[in-house]
C-alpha cells in the first residue's frame, strides 16, 4: 500500500471564530472590572498573523514537502505529532525552521485528512 498524497490545508475558520470570541470575552470582563484584560483582549483583536494555506506531499518513498505561498522545501516529521479523528497537529521542521500544522475538520475535506492521518502514521512507524 503506499503512503503517497497529496493535500491541501486550508486556515481553519473554526479557529479563527474561537480567537475573535476569547478577544470578545476578555474586552467585555475588562471593560467590566480589570482593565489589564481589556487590554490583552484589544490586543489580541489589534494582533493579526496572516495564515496562508499550505500543501503537504507525502511521496511514496515517505519524502515530505511543505508548500506554503510558493515556497516548497523538503520537511521532517518530528516526533509529537498528534493525530486523532477531528484533530491533527503535524509537528515539522523545514529549512532549520520548527512549526506546528494545526489539521482541522473545516481545514481539507474529510478523504483527504483520512489519507494524511495513513501517511503520517506510516511514516512515524518507520522513523
Amino acid at each position: 500500500m503506499s503512503i503517497a498524497a497529496s493535500i491541501v490545508v486550508r486556515p481553519s475558520l473554526f479557529l479563527y471564530l474561537l480567537r475573535v470570541g476569547l478577544c470578545a470575552s476578555l474586552l467585555a470582563v475588562g471593560l467590566w472590572r480589570e482593565p489589564v484584560l481589556a487590554v490583552a483582549g484589544a490586543a489580541g483583536f489589534a494582533w493579526r498573523r496572516d495564515v496562508n494555506p499550505c500543501r503537504i506531499d507525502v511521496s511514496g518513498r515517505g519524502q515530505l514537502r511543505l508548500t506554503v505561498y510558493q515556497q516548497t522545501g523538503a520537511a521532517i516529521l518530528l516526533p509529537g505529532c498528534t493525530v486523532w479523528p477531528g484533530l491533527m497537529l503535524l509537528r515539522l521542521e523545514q529549512g532549520g525552521r520548527r512549526r506546528w500544522l494545526a489539521v482541522l475538520p473545516d481545514s481539507a475535506p474529510p478523504d483527504a485528512r483520512r489519507r494524511l492521518a495513513i501517511a503520517v502514521q506510516a511514516l512515524a512507524e518507520k522513523a
